[in-house]
């Protein structure tokens, strides 16, 4: 990692401004390579803690080289520098606790994407990660307002009041608030190149077929149970939730391949019908990682009909 071109900033960043004209010496250093993994290192740890990495070894079996490599894509596309200094500019200002908050809600952001980078073809540059996921993150990110299903719109609006208090500006928290909701572009980039659709199209069918399969509340209510589960659960039930943005994108695929993603649906209004019952008998209250198991067997025969 330290050798790819795209650190050669994070080294000059290390150095007082005064030696930035020494750059030859820069980049001879015996210490470069350390250098740089440490500063790496060091703003994983700073914005995620360090259990980072270890949790995305379990749910990827990436190396550890290839998560910092995510990571520092995922950072680029939020903007995450930029966004830390703004929270960090609060001090004083906002209480601490806020500022906990949106530091929380940043590395949320900042580790689903990673993880999603990872799950869908990591390159072996920074620069041809941005390059292969910046346009349709992008592009979703203008888009998303008109794209997002009414219930995830729901959400956005709860995390936006959650994070704008105690005086932070509605622009940081629109901000991160947002980059919570693009996690998929690695996962729909090579659905709009497959499809040769627009990314902002792709999503906003994406939206709607989790939101008439209740694929969108059972991943959520998934991914808001996981805190309270034990070690193994936790690890299984992350995985339940990748397999379950997977089986999304597949039902995606084949509405962008319909008339229309309504008329697909029209199509399979009855199977649809009895995957949305099952989905709230099997998650009514307080659900488990067997609940959760069922619900996704339940998607998996969904999809067995669909195909």
């Amino acid at each position: 990692v330290p050798d790819d071109p795209f650190f050669v900033d994070t080294l000059r960043g290390y150095f007082p401004k005064a030696l930035l004209h020494y750059d030859d010496a820069m980049q001879a250093h015996r210490l470069k390579r350390e250098i740089i993994a440490t500063v790496l290192a060091n703003r994983i740890i700073d914005v995620i803690g360090p259990l980072f990495l270890l949790r995305l070894r379990e749910q990827t079996g990436a190396d550890s080289a290839l998560i910092v490599m995510a990571f520092e894509t995922a950072r680029h596309l939020l903007n995450g520098a930029e966004r830390q200094a703004e929270i960090a500019a609060l001090d004083n200002q906002v209480p601490a606790n806020q500022q906990m908050t949106l530091t929380k809600a940043l590395a949320s952001a900042l580790s689903e994407l990673t993880q999603s980078i990872i799950d869908n073809g990591l390159q072996d540059r920074v620069s041809k990660n941005l390059d292969e996921v910046g346009p349709s993150l992008i592009s979703i990110r203008d888009h998303m307002d008109e794209g997002l299903s009414s219930f995830e719109s729901k959400r956005l609006s709860k995390l936006i009041k959650s994070l704008a208090k105690e005086g932070v500006s509605d622009d940081l928290a629109q901000a991160i608030a947002r980059a919570n909701f693009v996690s998929e572009a690695p996962l729909l980039v090579d659905l709009a190149r497959e499809t040769d659709t627009e990314p902002a199209k792709v999503f906003s069918v994406y939206q709607t077929v989790g939101d008439a399969l209740s694929i969108d509340r059972l991943r959520d209510k998934a991914t808001s149970a996981i805190p309270n589960m034990p070690f193994w659960d936790r690890l299984a039930t992350r995985r339940l939730v990748r397999e379950l943005e997977g089986q999304q994108a597949a039902a995606t695929r084949l509405a962008l391949g319909a008339e229309s993603s309504d008329a697909w649906l029209k199509s399979m209004a009855t199977p649809c019908s009895t995957l949305v019952k099952d989905i709230k008998t099997y998650t009514a209250t307080n659900p488990n990682f067997a609940q959760f198991t069922l619900a996704a067997g339940a998607v998996r025969n969904f999809m067995q009909t669909a195909t």
